[in-house]
């Protein structure tokens, strides 16, 4: 008699079984898996192409290539400002990251040597290395790219105008700059 009752029971456990799985499910509640929400460990590409667009009393335009991550929020933009109070020479100029792949320095002094750097941050706020420097020394003149992608030529490591036909070396109107892989200290 015993046995018997075992083997009554034992589908009645097997069924309560099978309907409490079917009725709570097997997984999260939310459907996702917790390694889909998880941050990327990875920073994001860096961008490249800093160039100068456009000169205005107002500022200086600069525009570079998108990350092609697509969890990038926006862009971190640095300018080369020593100060022996700080371990690092490049500031932030940004109080948050930017959405578009162009930022306006404001209120650029004539005759000044500037440097700049972009960095991409994503959705995690993990950031990118920063871009090669950009260097830019502003006479104070006007200057627009006449290019039709929207990017600046750039001029000879001599200093050259950076304005198509214009004089090679001297100051001209918008200024001289190059990007390339050296910072200011570098010299």
């Amino acid at each position: 008699m015993l046995s018997t009752r075992h083997a009554g029971f034992f589908p009645l456990l097997i069924t309560f079984a099978a309907l409490t799985v079917a009725a709570t499910g097997c997984g999260n509640d939310d459907g996702a898996s917790p390694q889909a929400n998880a941050p990327d460990p990875a920073p994001p590409t860096t961008p490249s192409g800093l160039t100068l667009v456009k000169v205005t009393e107002d500022g200086l335009r600069l525009n570079w290539e998108s990350s092609p991550d697509l969890d990038v929020i926006g862009y971190e933009i640095y300018t080369y400002d020593p100060d022996p109070g700080r371990s690092n020479a490049y500031v932030k100029l940004t109080g948050t990251p930017v959405t578009s792949s162009s930022y306006v320095f404001n209120n650029p002094k004539p005759d000044t040597e500037y440097y700049f750097k972009v960095s991409a941050v994503n959705r995690f706020g993990f950031e990118s290395e920063s871009s090669s420097p950009f260097r830019i020394r502003w006479d104070g003149g006007p200057f627009e790219s006449s290019r039709d992608d929207g990017h600046a030529d750039r001029p000879p490591r001599d200093g050259g105008d950076p304005t198509p036909g214009g004089p090679v070396g001297g100051e001209t109107p918008g200024g001289h700059h190059e990007d390339g892989d050296h910072d200011p200290g570098d010299r």
